[in-house]
């Protein structure tokens, strides 16, 4: 049985490695820095390090990072789990 934590970690980790996620994190900064860095550049709401998009990324991944560790622990341990159950099958079948 999954808890809470476990099930929103593999929400995260599916939704960001999709193109759903991709796509707008691509477009998004990019139109950002366009829109402030030549359509509104005289009214010098975020010049040219634009340190508020840096600033909202680096908090979306501090978030996403643990969230997706832990999926892919969970993961692993799956794995490991299928790997010595397979191994024990194949063993008693060599015998």
């Amino acid at each position: 049985m999954l808890t809470q934590g476990q099930k929103l970690s593999d929400r995260v980790a599916q939704f960001s490695g999709s193109r759903r996620c991709l796509v707008p994190f691509g477009i998004i900064p990019t139109g950002w820095i366009i829109l402030n860095g030549v359509v509104i550049s005289h009214y010098k709401s975020d010049p040219y390090p634009f340190i508020s998009v840096n600033l909202i990324l680096f908090c979306i991944t501090a978030f996403q990072a643990p969230l997706i560790m832990t999926s892919q622990n969970r993961r692993k341990e799956k794995d490991r789990t299928w790997s010595e159950s397979n191994y024990l099958i194949n063993l008693k079948a060599a015998m």
